[in-house]
């Protein structure tokens, strides 16, 4: 007789075939189900709508075992299988239950020929940091194509997750058959490396940190010898000035593919970087009045003629402008190739070098702004895509970008051996591998770089106002302007107000990068209202996002915080400075500046706490001239705030700040 095994239909049933595989099996509950099944006429109930805590639809999420599963139900058919089994049943059930209330994942066999550990999404966080402190590096874990909640990892890493303890394999897992781990390869070393000639002497803020250095020295030797090179460094490591820093280097002009909402940051961060490149960012829509405000002294050197410039800044969006249909037969079948540049447009960039910004934009090859992307990649001279997140979910969405950068053939030679072989597959760590030993692919994360970090990495964002918000931005500025105290400090609450709200939209396009990217981030501000309208934008993404505000009382807030911490929330939305720890992420927003230094270093020690064990990074967001003032007023002045640890005396003066500030606003007007 054969068992068959269904937890579809929650039931085991006796079919007439020989069943001695479970006759011989050393498991109690097989041993069980044997003696039970020709009793209960080939039928026994077991999953009947949770009656106990060992009922599976309790725990099915976790992937416990099945027989483990079902041996503490067994136990009430005692005056069958007999004390003694039942015993054992009931010993198997205890440690069950023990197992799932420690947090212990199951690796599962799985017909595709890889291991997966089904997980729930909540446990997802806790179950890829548990594999990495196992392994002592990153696994791969991709999130398995026949379901969301089954995550996958190669034979070579399942000995080390089992021997950390954290992990036990399921009965249908024969260990002693697992292959050794793989010993890592270590990163290639570029052999006679092309040294930079990136001129930084009139920028020295802008000068490259060693890291950085030998990042631009790789992407060189990498240009050199295949035209191509991906720079996937974690986020916060500064690809932008390295990507800058190689294009100048080559003397060629450049055109950065990005979102929208970071082409003010390249154009801004060119102009900070060199002290005579201009820029030219296609369809910005601002006036002339517009850009002088917000690019101040160097507004001359943002031009209107693309054909002068020497850096040209372009969205995804708005790259489909710039090309047309691919009319060629033989190849317009391949996604990748859909389209092609303009015949004039392909001329320049025949000798230009193009930098895809959050190149994992283009992870759909059937979307229409990825296809125009892989078009202007390609036609290209040199290429180089840049992402933190190369692969979001699963390794298919890497096939375009390799494509678009000509390094597809490095991988594999077809796109049908990509998918056996890296999606269907189970040559995840061979993938890996390949990559660590290319020339072309650069990546470091923080901890190999951290002696060359400072404690917090600070950076901009800068976004774009409509012009709808920009009329009434100039409204609240010239009631500052006319020097009537009564609506002075009014104009300069709308002011900020207004500016809070053209941040918005940008901080959700960024904030789902990042959930993408599985970076949990706080967003600090000192108003409720943009806070809540993220969040309920976020909630309509299915992102998990959470507010944190002074109406909480101290249980929310206590509750709040603690589910951030366990990973049930991606996002935190916070007007609080003190009295809260938020170590689980490492990533903060600064949606405004408070008038006190004091105030804002509380504000970033929510996460740069003892209890943090990774580099803090900090982000200010930009999108009015208000903002400026306040960061050149406020944040230049933070040395002050030694003069209180040291014991000195605190010459901080939050009304003369606002004074400061006026001051400025008042010129602008003028």
């Amino acid at each position: 007789m054969e068992c068959t095994l269904s937890a579809e239909h929650h039931s085991i049933k006796e079919n007439a075939m020989d069943a001695s595989e479970w006759r011989n099996s050393e498991h109690p509950a097989a041993r069980a189900l044997c003696v039970l099944l020709p009793q209960c006429d080939g039928a026994v109930h077991l999953d009947n709508c949770g009656l106990n805590k060992y009922d599976a639809s309790s725990y099915l999420r976790y992937g416990i075992d099945d027989l483990d599963r079902w041996a503490g139900r067994l136990v009430k058919y005692h005056r069958q299988i007999g004390k003694p089994l039942a015993d054992e049943c009931q010993e198997v059930a205890k440690q069950y239950e023990e197992r799932v209330k420690k947090g212990i994942f199951i690796i599962r066999s799985h017909p595709s020929g890889r291991f997966v550990i089904p997980l729930s999404f909540k446990d997802k966080d806790k179950a890829k940091t548990a594999a990495e402190v196992a392994c002592g590096r990153r696994v791969l874990c991709w999130n398995h194509q026949d379901a969301q909640n089954l995550w996958s990892v190669t034979p070579h890493v399942v000995r080390q997750l089992v021997a950390s303890g954290k992990f036990v394999t399921a009965s249908d897992v024969d260990l002693s058959a697992l292959p050794e781990p793989k010993v890592q390869k270590p990163p290639a070393q570029a052999q006679e490396p092309v040294r930079t000639s990136a001129d930084f002497r009139h920028t020295p803020e802008m000068t490259p940190r060693s890291y950085q250095a030998e990042g631009i020295d790789a992407i060189l030797y990498a240009l050199s010898k295949c035209n191509a090179a991906i720079l996937a460094d974690e986020m916060g490591l500064g690809k932008t000035l390295q990507g800058l820093g190689s294009s100048f280097a080559l003397g060629t002009k450049v055109l950065v593919l990005c979102p929208a909402g970071a082409r003010l940051v390249w154009a801004t961060e060119t102009l900070k970087a060199t002290a005579d490149k201009t820029v030219y960012i296609y369809k910005h829509g601002m006036s002339d009045k517009r850009k002088k405000e917000f690019f101040g002294e160097n507004t001359h050197r943002v031009l209107e003629d693309s054909g002068a410039a020497d850096v040209l800044v372009v969205s995804y969006a708005g790259a489909r402008n710039l090309v047309v249909d691919n009319e060629d037969s033989d190849t317009n079948r391949f996604h990748t190739m859909k389209k092609v540049p303009t015949e004039r447009f392909a001329r320049w960039l025949s000798r230009a070098i193009v930098i895809a910004d959050e190149a994992q934009a283009m992870k759909n090859p059937r979307a229409k702004r990825s296809q125009a992307a892989y078009a202007i990649i390609r036609a290209a001279k040199y290429k180089i895509p840049m992402t933190g997140t190369p692969i979001t979910n699963r390794p298919e969405e890497f096939w375009g970008m390799l494509c678009a950068a000509g390094l597809h053939r490095e991988v594999a030679k077809t796109k049908s051996e990509f998918y056996d072989r890296y999606v269907f597959g189970c040559e995840h760590e061979n993938l890996h591998e390949k990559l660590v030993a290319s020339p072309w692919w650069i990546r470091r994360l923080k901890k190999d770089v951290e002696k060359d970090l400072p404690d917090k990495i600070r950076g901009d964002i800068k976004v774009e106002m409509s012009e709808a918000l920009y009329e009434r931005y100039a409204a609240a500025r010239n009631l500052v302007a006319s020097g009537n105290p009564a609506v002075m400090l009014k104009g300069l609450t709308e002011m900020q107000t207004i500016a809070n709200e053209a941040k918005v939209d940008p901080l959700v396009e960024l904030l789902e990068e990042r959930v993408d990217a599985e970076q949990p981030t706080v967003v600090q501000s000192t108003r409720t209202a943009p806070l809540f309208q993220i969040r309920d934008k976020l909630s309509k993404k299915g992102i998990r996002a959470e507010t944190l505000t002074g109406e909480d009382n101290d249980y929310s807030r206590g509750k709040k915080i603690k589910e951030f911490q366990n990973g049930e929330y991606d996002v935190i939305l916070t007007t609080l400075r003190e009295s809260i720890t938020l170590t689980r992420s490492a990533h903060m927003i600064l949606l405004d500046v408070d008038w006190s230094p004091a105030a804002i270093n509380q504000r970033e020690d929510r996460i740069h706490r003892i209890s943090q064990t990774q580099t803090v990074t900090i982000q200010r967001v930009i999108a009015a001239s208000i903002d400026e003032h306040k960061i050149r007023v406020v944040c230049a002045k933070q040395d002050v705030i030694s003069a209180i640890v040291d014991g000195g005396r605190n010459t901080w003066d939050e009304d003369q700040a606002i004074q400061e500030v006026i001051i400025r606003i008042r010129k602008e007007a003028a």
